[in-house]
């Protein structure tokens, strides 16, 4: 075995035991479900026990989700949250984008597209998602 193998075989199993320590706690554990993908392996992420997340999402690599003043953040199901964005105490409609860089603060509606700070663009993707269905 050479010794880049060895090297990389080692930075693996640091990774996911950062993962399995960071998804140990029985409140985050129930909250997202195994559909649930991550970037990168999900470095970076920090996901507040309260969170609800959906079925069938993508959370990119250095994402925070988390609540604000009491108010609870939920994603919904078919969502996709980019790299370096932020979701705090809102709630974020089905089928919808947060752009990478994001900050969210406010109610997204369902097949809504989010970049910068608060720019939604609602009913983005209504039409290509109704022919999934």
């Amino acid at each position: 075995m050479s010794k880049k193998t060895e090297y990389l075989r080692a930075q693996w199993h640091w990774i996911k035991q950062l993962i399995i320590v960071i998804f140990r706690r029985k409140d985050i554990k129930n909250n997202i479900p195994r559909s649930t993908s991550f970037g990168h392996y999900g470095i970076g992420v920090v996901i507040s026990g309260a969170a609800k997340i959906g079925e069938n999402c993508f959370i990119g690599q250095n994402v925070t989700i988390g609540k604000n003043n009491g108010s609870l953040p939920e994603i919904g199901d078919n969502c996709r949250v980019h790299c370096n964005s932020v979701v705090i105490g809102c709630k974020v409609g089905h089928d919808s984008v947060v752009g990478a860089g994001s900050v969210v603060t406010k109610d997204v509606p369902p097949y809504s597209l989010v970049v910068g700070f608060n720019r939604v663009y609602e009913n983005k993707y209504k039409k290509q998602m109704e022919g999934f269905k």
